[in-house]
């Protein structure tokens, strides 16, 4: 079954623990559009960089079903791009497509997208990323406390189906991060600082209308 959506822009505010990111990214606004792929457009209204995490995005793990999640708790389905931050890498191995390889060391590398001050980034995704959601589906958790495959849950959320919205999570790092993340743990001066930076993104998260 398809649905479709609207366009709408919603303004951000990420902040980090209780202090906000030193960018002005509260004017960052998300647009988004229902054509023949689905679109989002990021502009970026402020004076700093904002910097998309954007590792899951491409077309082959942007539909991966570790992104695909139910919140019992909350009664919403949503497609978390947050990072699994334990399990990626700045170098990349050679490795076969599979739907594992998100919980695989070294065979997604860490990739964030530069949006330059008053610009705007066009993002394009399968329709069925949003138009249908699987029969099972991660139940959700913090992707900021450690991950282990063997404490994923997989469950049937069949009622899901009928629910008005999906949402849609984004990840934003401040440079400062971005810049600690591009080194490897042994090569960065200050260890803590760098398991610090892989955890301190802001997330957002949009709601999809269905129609």
């Amino acid at each position: 079954m398809f649905y479709y959506f609207k366009t709408v822009a919603i303004s951000m505010l990420l902040l980090v623990g209780n202090q906000t990111l030193s960018q002005d990214i509260d004017n960052i606004d998300i647009h988004y559009s229902w054509k023949q792929l689905f679109e989002i457009t990021i502009s970026n209204n402020s004076l700093d960089t904002a910097y998309l995490f954007d590792s899951y995005l491409s077309q082959d793990l942007s539909r991966n079903k570790y992104l695909r999640r139910y919140n019992i708790s909350l009664s919403s389905c949503k497609v978390s791009y947050l990072p699994f931050s334990e399990y990626l890498h700045i170098v990349r191995e050679g490795a076969v497509l599979t739907q594992e390889m998100i919980l695989e060391p070294f065979k997604v590398k860490w990739s964030f997208r530069e949006i330059p001050p008053n610009a705007k980034e066009a993002i394009t995704l399968s329709r069925a990323t949003f138009s249908r959601m699987d029969d099972l589906v991660l139940l959700d958790f913090d992707p900021k406390r450690p991950v282990q495959k063997s404490n994923l849950e997989f469950i049937d959320v069949n009622s899901a189906k009928d629910l008005d919205f999906v949402n849609l999570e984004l990840a934003f790092f401040d440079k400062h991060d971005v810049d600690m993340l591009k080194l490897t743990p042994n090569r960065s001066l200050d260890l803590m600082e760098f398991n610090k930076s892989r955890v301190r993104y802001s997330a957002k998260s949009i709601q999809i209308k269905k129609l």
